[in-house]
């Protein structure tokens, strides 16, 4: 098969599998270990192969659920309060397409849903209630990229904290 070239450069892309370290704008810098991706040997760009966006998501999941769970229990709430700070009825709460898409960070305790308090107020003001769950904001590296998740490519990031290895 002949090595596909770069549109932005003229490049040729190389297959790499090795670790694929990556921004979130929830979680901050990740480490995807063995990631299966092609690279352009002239300007970096990166396209991944089938699977890996699925992975990266899979990560991304894991390390919200871990970073949320080391949050004190009483910074949560439960669907009732988190609708009445919403001004919605309970239903409407359990129904909102944003909210069951995770717009709101919230976790499972005793087998209920409960809702980062913050979170609900912040999804009041901006309709997105995320915010950063990485421990530490550092300075750029050359070596994070943040991935167009509709076109496969990469390119540095301002923000960046400690990487996070978890194994999917």
């Amino acid at each position: 098969m002949k090595p596909m070239k770069c549109p932005h450069c003229g490049g040729t892309y190389i297959e790499r599998h090795e670790d694929f370290r990556f921004d979130d704008h929830v979680c901050g810098t990740l480490v995807l270990p063995k990631a299966a991706f092609d690279k352009c040997d002239s300007c970096g760009d990166v396209l991944l192969h089938p699977g890996t966006g699925d992975r990266m998501s899979a990560l991304i999941e894991k390390t919200i659920h871990h970073r949320l769970g080391r949050l004190p229990v009483g910074d949560f709430i439960m669907a009732k309060q988190a609708a009445t700070l919403l001004d919605i009825s309970v239903q409407a709460f359990n129904k909102h397409r944003r909210i069951q898409r995770g717009f709101i960070h919230q976790v499972e305790l005793d087998g209920h849903k409960c809702y980062h308090r913050g979170s609900v107020l912040r999804f009041k003001k901006t309709s997105d209630g995320r915010f950063p769950l990485a421990s530490a904001t550092q300075g750029k590296s050359a070596h994070t990229r943040t991935v167009s998740w509709g076109r496969g490519q990469a390119g540095n990031s301002p923000r960046r904290a400690p990487p996070v290895h978890l194994s999917v």
